[in-house]
Parts: structure tokens; sequence; C-alpha cells
């Protein structure tokens, strides 16, 4: 008899850890959903900017600047903008893939596991380089 509790536990345990990946994974899809549903098109390479699902700014290339995005609930992203490509720099978040995922770039985009994208996943931005057509 116990040993039917304990493979019951055990399935339940399954169903429960199996439910929470799933509800993380369309939490991610809902998250990254916007930017991603319609691609953006430009004349000149730019930097798309997302805080949430919300696009924050566009930024050419053609015009070299570090911008802070700062939001009011204390998270800081850094991004290092100029004809090279695109760079989160620095982050406050806990997990800073955002950070190590380095430049991305007109030439290596194809090359990224992320793309064309930088994802702050924890402080919900998100920067998009759109190459010119």
């Amino acid at each position: 008899m116990h040993w039917i509790r304990s493979g019951m536990k055990r399935k339940s345990t399954c169903v429960a850890l199996g439910l929470l990946v799933c509800v993380l994974a369309v939490s991610a899809a809902l998250y990254l959903y916007p930017a991603l549903q319609s691609p953006v098109t430009a004349d000149e390479d730019m930097a798309v900017i997302y805080v949430g699902s919300k696009e924050y700014l566009r930024v050419p290339l053609s015009k070299p600047q570090r911008l802070t995005v700062r939001q009011e609930s204390g998270e800081i992203n850094i991004i290092q903008v100029d004809e090279s490509g695109i760079q989160m720099i620095e982050a406050n978040c806990s997990n800073q893939h955002c950070v190590n995922t380095g430049k991305v770039s007109p030439d290596n985009w194809e090359l990224k596991p992320d793309g064309a994208f930088i994802i702050c996943l924890p402080n919900q931005v998100t920067v998009e380089l759109v190459v010119a057509e």
C-alpha cells in the first residue's frame, strides 16, 4: 500500500512541475509577443527598445549614444548604441543574461542565440536590432 501512495505523490509532483513549466513558457511568450508580432522595418539600421510590451525608444545606429532605462520600480538597464551595433553594458537584474549576450550587430545577429534581440527578462527590457532593408 505504501508504494501506491509513494507513486501517487511522485505523479502529482510531476504534474505540478509540468504545469509550472507550462505557465512559465506561456508567460515568457506573452511577454515577448508584442516585440515579435509585427516586425519593425527601417530605412537605416536602428535599435528599438521595449519596456514591458510597449515601445520605449528608437535610436538609429548612426547616432552613437549610451542610454539608461530607469523604471519607477528601480530596474536599470544601460544600453550602448553605435555604428557597429547594440549592447546591454549594464543591468541590475539577477541573471545578467542580457549583459552576457554581448554586442549584436548587423554582421552577427544571425549567429546569436536570441537573434537580433537582447532580452532582460527580469527587468522586462528588450532591445531589438532592426537592419535596414
